[in-house]
């Protein structure tokens, strides 16, 4: 949702409702496991060739914070889905 339009982007969850929350949460959780996955590949070839410096150990900590941020955004989408659904 989120990364279609500049206008979605600056609309706040105040002003969303539940079902455009939720949508924006779906929405973020499959880029933000599409962003993990390609900087974790990123990473992982730089490691494989024995580059390293101090932005991968950064960016090797923005994947353990991504990863909880999945998880929240998981259980967030979950609690939604429970009191949105029947």
């Amino acid at each position: 949702m989120f990364h279609k339009t500049p206008e979605s982007v600056l609309k706040t969850f105040q002003h969303m409702s539940d079902q455009e929350i939720l949508a924006w949460c779906k929405s973020a959780r499959v880029l933000l496991a599409a962003k993990k996955a390609r900087e974790r590949q990123y990473l992982d070839r730089r490691k494989k060739r024995g580059t390293h410096t101090p932005t991968d150990e950064v960016m090797e900590q923005d994947q353990l914070l991504m990863a909880e941020l999945l998880v929240y955004l998981e259980e967030s989408i979950a609690a939604a889905e429970r009191e949105l659904l029947p």
